[in-house]
């Protein structure tokens, strides 16, 4: 009789015949209803989700492109909400903006259901992983494009046939989501090079025309990227975009390497490293998630190769240029699960240790997402839907609104919609977007007034995320608070400022 260590858990993973369609759809049906009624029905937006929106709507599509460097991501997100806002209706944001974002997770979905080669179980411990199912699919962000494209590219290289070009434009398109995304496209890229690698050598793999293909279009994705994102603000502003900059090593490098992989695969196993910093048991824990990813992959050298050089990629991104926090090291789970649609088609065995290794790390995802998704139910996830009806409905539209720090309030204007204005000083006029790199301007309580006297009423309301000092504002009278609890934190406050 085999041992534990002996014995091929393989099948119970990644089984030889593919599951049925017929016994797929039903479970598929499934999931796609829980997750729309989940976001349709529970999930608020904050001001990181509104800002993409409101910069595809209301800019030119040059000045959108130029803008993009303000914003730290790529172009295809800001592309695709672009195309989305010319057949959205009056007042139907909110609307467009959830349905756009969900329409790119159920085609995730759709391609770990129906094309990847896991077991059925593993198909939905994927779909209701934290990372795939709440922080890239509740979450309005251009994330979602990255995990398309990532399982479009390793279906594409699991097809028989001919695929490069099709490979090629992916890739392109890949670096155009994220920086995640361009590291990403580098590890495939570094997956289909080996092959020829490997085999024949160097040169052979050099001179390969397909090979010579994929490495272009991925060093053309790169350059694109840069043009795109490259920094052009100044030092100061650059240093609070770019948090690594200003770190020295011995804080960036354990903050990445607990971050990346104890908050990754075994995520709420310890206290989240951005807020909380590091701890010798998360660093140990680390350790031994790392040795278990290269232990799992040990004996598919390809595999094994791409994830090394995704770790390293993800590792020096972190530790070096931007330091992020749950929401950018996840995007290493998601290369992880490509990972394993490659590891399945290799035919390698998978003994105890391994496939207890994934039991946890899947295990860590779905417990982890029943508490996110269970607190989005039950509580907003930001304040401003509630401040925004409360404005719509109690202050007349002739009274200016004015907003304390447009950044902190901007989700408060995007469910407010673009037919109901809201100013920010010391320009005086109404804004939607904003610029993160921007110092905040806090007007006193005599340009408030000048602005309502300039506007002919006899008052303003200023909208504010924190009181107002009541030293600098003395004449400002709090009308509303909205401070209950939401899972981001964003509070909300009503002044009214006679002119």
């Amino acid at each position: 009789m085999k041992s534990l260590f002996e014995k091929d858990f393989r099948s119970l993973f990644f089984p030889e015949k593919p599951i049925s369609v017929k016994m797929a759809l039903p479970l598929f049906a499934a999931t796609v209803g829980f997750y729309l009624w989940v976001k349709l029905g529970c999930h608020e937006l904050w001001k990181d989700e509104w800002q993409a929106w409101h910069v595809a709507r209301d800019m030119s599509w040059a000045k959108m492109f130029q803008f993009l460097y303000y914003e730290g991501h790529p172009s295809l997100w800001y592309v695709y909400l672009k195309l989305v806002t010319y057949i959205t209706p009056s007042g139907l944001d909110l609307y467009a903006l959830q349905i756009a974002h969900a329409m790119l997770l159920l085609c995730a979905f759709a391609l770990l259901f129906f094309r990847f080669r896991f077991h059925i179980l593993l198909k939905l411990a994927g779909a209701f992983s934290y990372f795939c199912f709440f922080e890239y699919g509740m979450v309005n962000r251009g994330y979602a494009l990255l995990i398309v494209l990532a399982f479009i590219a390793v279906d594409l290289l699991n097809r028989k046939g001919k695929n490069e070009l099709w490979l090629a434009l992916v890739l392109v398109l890949l670096c155009q989501t994220e920086a995640q995304g361009v590291l990403i496209a580098g590890a495939l890229t570094i997956f289909i090079f080996t092959e020829k690698l490997l085999e024949e050598g160097l040169l052979s793999a050099l001179k390969n025309t397909g090979n010579q293909l994929l490495l272009g279009a991925f060093t053309t994705g790169l350059l694109l990227f840069i043009a795109s994102v490259y920094p052009r603000g100044e030092a100061e502003d650059l240093a609070r975009a770019y948090n690594m900059m200003k770190q020295p090593l011995s804080e960036s490098i354990p903050v990445a390497y607990q971050g990346l992989l104890a908050n990754t695969f075994w995520i709420g196993s310890i206290a989240d490293t951005g807020a909380n910093g590091v701890q010798l048991a998360g660093l140990l824990l680390s350790t031994l998630i790392l040795g278990m990813l290269i232990y799992l992959f040990s004996t598919e050298k390809r595999v094994l190769t791409t994830l090394i050089a995704g770790l390293l990629a993800f590792f020096a991104f972190a530790a070096f240029v931007y330091g992020g926090g749950v929401r950018q090291w996840g995007l290493l789970f998601v290369l992880f699960v490509i990972l394993l649609q490659l590891f399945a088609q290799s035919g390698a065995s998978l003994n105890a240790l391994k496939a207890a290794f994934l039991i946890s790390v899947f295990g860590f995802q779905l417990f982890y997402c029943s508490l996110a998704v269970g607190k989005d139910i039950k509580y907003p996830f930001s304040n401003a839907e509630k401040t925004a009806d409360f404005i719509t409905t109690n202050v007349p539209q002739k009274v200016p609104v004015v907003a304390i720090n447009p950044f902190e309030n901007g989700a408060v204007t995007g469910y407010l919609g673009k037919e109901r204005k809201v100013y920010t000083m010391p320009s005086g006029e109404p804004y939607t977007w904003f610029k993160w790199l921007s110092k905040v301007y806090i007007p006193t309580e005599g340009e408030l007034k000048l602005f309502a006297q300039y506007k002919g009423v006899g008052g303003i309301v200023v909208l504010t995320a924190a009181p107002l000092p009541t030293d600098r504002f003395p004449n400002a009278t709090l009308w509303k608070r909205f401070d209950s609890y939401s899972i981001k934190n964003e509070n909300f406050y009503l002044y009214t400022l006679p002119k």
